[in-house]
């Protein structure tokens, strides 16, 4: 993340901390992850450019937090339920962690062959 904290009263603020929250350090990963227009995205992030609701609503589903917070500032970035799972997971201990991303990955496998 970056040193300087964003402007969580602002959009472009909010759509910063949004990148960093869900672990993109830069700008740059972000776009390269989800295949958006660096200038566009950069455009929205520093506030040069505006943003139109469904874009935003994108960006939320993205960087998975609160629409209303993204576009308002209101109530939490992050739901209270996601964060406890989070929690949960931080706290687990690696070879459990290892156990369950080994079992998603057998799932998403078998789906896979079923399409």
């Amino acid at each position: 993340m970056s040193e300087e904290t964003p402007d969580l009263t602002t959009i472009e603020g909010r759509l910063r901390h949004a990148r960093e929250i869900a672990g993109y350090a830069s700008a740059a990963a972000a776009i390269e992850a989800f295949g958006w227009t660096y200038s566009t995205y950069a455009g929205h992030e520093n506030g040069s450019r505006g943003i139109k609701l469904g874009t935003l609503r994108g960006y939320a589903a993205a960087f998975k937090v609160s629409f209303t917070w993204l576009a308002e500032g209101k109530g939490e970035a992050k739901p209270k339920g996601e964060r406890v799972v989070q929690d949960a997971w931080q706290r687990m201990a690696p070879a459990d962690r290892a156990l369950y991303e080994a079992m998603g990955q057998q799932l998403a496998d078998r789906n896979a062959k079923r399409k």
